[in-house]
């Protein structure tokens, strides 16, 4: 699922659909931070100056910083539609949630007991990049969001900051403000928190790997599992302390044959 030497990961591996070759991801796309995440190490030990930014959703759970990129729409998730802003890279493509065998059958994989983990096929793709998203739902509640309690939103105040707010009053550019480099500070910068400090709408997120495992101590000893890449076979794994280990490259395997060749093979 990720390839490269031990200083340099990248994200090129595809899971076909065909039955036939299906070429890589174009690299001659646009430069907007989710195809820059596909096309460039995102190991930070290789230190790459285009390194996306990205913000801590669960600790061992790092995302691309879309959240002033997205719009309200539908999506295509499990075989129905559900609403929820969208990165705008990511439109149009349907998700399905990854699969894990169980002792009582197979069930879909969480992030944490509220936040589904899932793969994601573009428009007419005949692949499944090996890129990862989370779905946090509406009415969530963020562990670090009482701190904004009473805190009014930030608005713009120059010419400068003015130009960059949206249609609906929104920032478009994150402000660079350590305090509001959190999820549930873009969450409140972007208007997607309640009076209650639970999100208004659902969120769709890309997951950003950026962690080799070395030691035991990265793991997350919370109830959400951990994302790792893989010191030797440089693959992503779902890592936890009380909970173990979870290949994501044979989950998501699993999840492709489930839902487009029904089990057959």
């Amino acid at each position: 699922m990720v390839r490269g030497s031990a200083d340099h990961v990248t994200c090129f591996d595809h899971f076909s659909l065909a039955h036939h070759a299906v070429a890589r991801h174009d690299r001659s796309a646009s430069d907007n931070p989710f195809d820059q995440f596909l096309r460039n190490p995102f190991d930070r030990q290789s230190a790459s100056k285009l390194w996306p930014s990205t913000v801590r959703l669960l600790p061992g759970i790092e995302v691309l910083d879309l959240y002033g990129d997205s719009e309200l729409s539908q999506i295509w998730k499990d075989g129905q539609t559900c609403q929820c802003l969208v990165p705008r890279a990511v439109a149009g493509w349907e998700f399905f949630s990854l699969l894990w065998p169980q002792p009582g059958g197979t069930s879909p994989l969480k992030l944490s007991p509220t936040i589904d983990l899932l793969c994601g096929r573009p428009p007419q793709g005949h692949v499944c990049p090996s890129v990862l998203f989370a779905l946090v739902p509406q009415h969530y509640l963020y562990s670090g969001a009482s701190a904004f309690h009473g805190v009014p939103r930030a608005k713009a105040q120059s010419k400068a900051q003015q130009a960059q707010l949206g249609a609906n009053g929104t920032p478009t550019v994150m402000p660079r403000n350590v305090e509001a480099h959190t999820p549930e500070g873009c969450e409140r910068i972007y208007d997607n928190l309640d009076g209650s400090l639970r999100t208004k709408s659902a969120r769709l997120l890309v997951l950003c790997p950026c962690a080799v495992y070395r030691e035991a101590s990265q793991m997350p000893s919370d109830q959400n599992w951990g994302l790792f890449i893989g010191p030797r076979s440089r693959s992503l794994v779902l890592l936890n302390k009380h909970r173990g280990r979870i290949d994501l490259h044979l989950a998501t395997l699993l999840a492709v044959d489930a839902v487009y060749r029904m089990c057959e093979g």
